[in-house]
């Protein structure tokens, strides 16, 4: 009965993607399934109402937008394949599969004149899904990352696509929860949740895809998401040898059934919550832990922190880290996603060896980029948007062009009702990729299902 529940919520949230980002404070998983359910339930029931009669709108704080995204067979059920696609029956999924659309082109974006500050809709409409014939060309040779969520199920086929451009591929499968205390010394278990949602076959195809083109596999390392835990958990948690030998094997044992290529850590918030300043004995311990178990077996280990920490305490992380990947993503900003100007002086002012030539593929701090963006209206209620949203923003209400934002370095949208939509170019990305050559860093994509085609050709 349980399973047939969990079933239910799953198929409603990849059938309706969830469009917000990795800086809102999730729900956790459960919370996240159960708002699917009802969403999907009260609809069938008319109880939402007029508007949201197909399960678009919003549902609590979480906002649901339909995909047109439906399973194949198999635990997770996304297309990733363009048979997935020729083989649907459902004519709604054929159209909302818009990535299986792209042509190809052998001109690059700045032969196309598309690496420019001026953008009229009409250069975007007839460009955003064409891409490079070449998938193994690379225009970043320093580390990438790119993030997959199972709510923006699209981002399944982009990596597997995109195999080339990409080193390592996150999928953000698992959130590490506490099971029950062990004794009255404080000590707790813990386990690693998500598992429904892992897709061995894809994983596995996504290296193949990439071992015929001709380009290294890329490591296939998931997000283990430490989901509403407070700075006072965490303290217990570090400080009792018990509990750090329970979480670090939740994350062990799940790596080995299956047989990722090492992990990412994701406890970001948290550092606004302690002072791991004062706790980075115990902090450095507890993550040591996991970057020796990481290490006996060749895996990767990332670990994700805010953009507010400094370069003492991130040279401290990257001995007990493969990787650091700083959240430039969002910025505090008003009326912009992630400024330029701010990105740099975050990534200079956090990395150790700024100041020293680092050989390329030596890079160890990922500076986050962004593919999604943010929809303002005039009493400040700020929505995540996608590739998908901003088209049909631009369609609907018959937006000529996107302005540049000259001192962030970003494109926005002025739309209809003083709403404001700032969202990622290909010009945008590209001078940022470029900031991450002359910073000497590697690149993390949040995510990789919330952008538009041609954005790949910039990596």
């Amino acid at each position: 009965r349980r399973l047939e529940i969990c079933h239910f919520g799953i198929v409603c949230i990849l059938k309706y993607r969830l469009s917000y980002n990795q800086s809102n404070t999730m729900k956790g998983l459960g919370v996240v399934v159960a708002l699917g359910m009802l969403g999907c339930l009260l609809t069938a029931q008319g109880v939402l109402g007029q508007e949201e009669e197909s399960c678009e709108g919003t549902v609590g704080e979480v906002e649901v937008n339909a995909a047109g995204h439906v399973s194949k067979p198999g635990p997770v059920g996304v297309m990733y394949k363009r048979e997935h696609i020729e083989n649907a029956n459902d004519l709604e999924l054929r159209e909302g599969s818009n990535l299986f659309l792209d042509k190809t082109t052998e001109d690059s974006l700045e032969k196309r004149g598309l690496l420019h500050w001026r953008m009229p809709y009409e250069k975007i409409k007839h460009n955003h899904n064409l891409v490079l014939a070449d998938f193994s060309k690379r225009e970043f040779d320093g580390p990438t990352l790119g993030y997959v969520t199972p709510w923006n199920p699209v981002g399944y086929a982009a990596a597997y696509r995109w195999a080339c451009r990409f080193d390592m591929i996150s999928p953000a499968w698992h959130i590490v929860e506490k099971r029950d205390k062990v004794d009255t010394t404080g000590a707790f278990l813990f386990e690693a949740t998500g598992l429904d949602l892992v897709d061995v076959e894809w994983m596995a195809d996504v290296k193949q895809n990439a071992q015929e083109q001709g380009c290294p596999k890329p490591k296939i390392i998931p997000r283990f998401l430490l989901d509403q835990w407070t700075g006072e958990f965490m303290k217990t948690v570090i400080h009792t040898p018990t509990s750090v030998q329970s979480f670090t094997l939740a994350i062990a044992s799940t790596v080995e059934e299956y047989g990722y290529d090492g992990f990412v850590l994701d406890c970001a918030y948290i550092f606004a919550d302690i002072n791991f300043k004062r706790e980075l004995p115990s902090f450095l311990s507890f993550l040591q832990k996991l970057h020796q178990y990481a290490q006996t077996r060749g895996l990767e280990f990332i670990m994700v922190v805010p953009p507010f920490l400094d370069r003492e305490f991130i040279n401290n992380l990257l001995f007990a880290a493969d990787y650091i990947n700083i959240l430039t993503y969002d910025s505090p900003t008003y009326g912009a996603v992630a400024p330029y100007d701010w990105i740099r002086e975050t990534v200079e002012n956090m990395n150790p060896s700024l100041e020293h030539d680092v050989p390329v593929k030596d890079r160890r701090i990922l500076m986050g980029l962004n593919f999604y963006g943010y929809m303002e209206n005039s009493k400040g209620k700020i929505n995540p948007v996608t590739g998908a949203d901003v088209l049909e923003i631009m369609e609907v209400n018959a937006v000529r062009r996107m302005t540049w934002h000259e001192e962030y370095r970003e494109h926005y949208i002025d739309g209809p009702q003083d709403v404001i939509v700032t969202f990622p170019s290909v010009k945008s990305l590209s001078e940022r990729v470029e900031l991450a050559n002359e910073l000497e860093v590697g690149i993390a994509v949040w995510d990789l299902g919330q952008g538009l085609s041609y954005f790949f050709d910039v990596l």
